[in-house]
């Protein structure tokens, strides 16, 4: 599923997305071989067509969150039922509702699979050639222009973390049960566990075990 709706992900750019195809072994994952080219080609028209028209860009996003809503619902649906004895009839009733909604959210990725770099290939050449400045000259000034003015979600969760690990490290006795790994020693400090609940309640989204020991 996921294979071939790269292939017909045209429904969505717009680029016949050509010479794209999969390669099975026994035992060994799948393998999807992609054209650089093509891949290059809907990241331009997407690039581009945003620059004529920001909203097709954010149409785009607004109908994969609409696809991905309907996703999730149907799948809630189905965990609730999946506790009872339901039958073959219902199950494929759930997944005959699952699957062209899946399909649709999978026509989505061949957008981004260049990982930006319509950017550098776009941007930063045309800012060499305009103030002849060298590649890293201009890929230091597009990454400065583009640097959001407020940290992301993760990097305050990371700085929350390192927080934390730096409050362990310039704490002498915290520092030598860390390194005889006396783990329970460590928790036993108030200031420590109350740093660590902080973290739990407003990143409790990210995987962590914190929950384990506090």
């Amino acid at each position: 599923m996921a294979f071939t709706s790269f292939v017909n992900s045209h429904k969505i750019h717009n680029v016949d997305y050509k010479f794209a195809f999969c390669s099975y072994y026994e035992n060994k994952p799948a393998v999807l071989y992609q054209s650089k080219k093509m891949i290059d080609k809907v990241a331009n028209k997407i690039y581009f067509d945003y620059l004529k028209e920001s909203r097709t860009l954010n149409k785009k996003i607004k109908e994969h969150k609409e696809l991905s809503d309907q996703l999730t619902k149907i799948w809630q649906k189905y965990k609730i039922e999946s506790k009872k004895n339901i039958s073959f009839k219902e199950l494929l009733n759930f997944f005959q509702d699952f699957f062209p909604v899946a399909v649709n959210i999978w026509y989505y990725t061949a957008i981004g699979e260049d990982k930006g770099a319509v950017i550098d290939r776009e941007i930063t050449s045309k800012l060499q050639k305009k103030y002849d400045w060298g590649h890293n000259k201009a890929q230091e000034i597009i990454n400065i222009l583009s640097h959001p003015e407020e940290q992301s979600l993760f990097n305050q969760a990371r700085k929350s973390f390192l927080q934390i690990s730096l409050y362990i490290l310039n704490n002498k006795k915290l520092k030598e049960n860390l390194l005889n790994d006396n783990y329970k020693q460590i928790l036993l400090n108030k200031n420590l566990r109350q740093l660590i609940k902080k973290y739990l309640k407003e990143y409790f989204w990210i995987k962590t075990d914190f929950y384990q020991v506090i």
